[in-house]
């Protein structure tokens, strides 16, 4: 597997493999409706809103030039942001995500909080950040598209406890 910047070239095939994600994470989760209303009213031509605007970076792990797992951040101050952070469902619980996120902190001061957030549906995606050591901060309404909104949680954890977490997962 590689990790590169993700380039305007492909956001296509972001598009794709995002479209992918989220019809098979959110269908269970949200319903299959409102998870086709959410690919139809976020990604329906381009994904070119997601990606790097003013000191935002966008990569992605490549299997054979095949996306399998997507992730922007942003360094504000003294703090990253991300979003966009999906692995191809037949790759999850297999540790790529926890090295791909890794990879994409490395280098930032290790002071400096991750933070992100997570639809409350997102059973899975709440799990894999609790055991990287992110601690939920507050609650907030994720907006999906206008007039529909979802429980979300914003979650927190310092760049040295994620490679301290991301540590002992390779040790198992």
């Amino acid at each position: 597997m590689d990790i590169a910047p993700l380039h305007q070239d492909r956001h296509q095939d972001l598009r794709d493999f995002l479209e992918r994600c989220w019809i098979e994470t959110y269908t269970d989760e949200i319903g299959a409706d409102l998870a086709k209303a959410l690919v139809e009213h976020t990604i329906k031509d381009d994904v070119g809103f997601l990606l790097p605007g003013d000191g935002e970076e966008a990569f992605a792990c490549y299997d054979e030039n095949r996306i399998v797992a997507s992730i922007i951040r942003k360094v504000v101050s003294n703090h990253i942001y991300v979003w966009g952070f999906y692995v191809a469902p037949e790759l999850q619980r297999h540790g790529l995500g926890t090295r791909f996120l890794c990879h994409v902190i490395d280098g930032i001061n290790p002071d400096f909080p991750v933070e992100v957030s997570v639809l409350k549906a997102s059973k899975g995606a709440m799990a894999f950040y609790k055991k990287l050591g992110f601690r939920e901060i507050a609650d907030e309404p994720y907006q999906l598209f206008e007039n529909k909104t979802l429980p979300a949680m914003i979650m927190q954890a310092p760049v040295s406890t994620i490679f301290q977490n991301c540590r002992s997962s390779d040790d198992k």
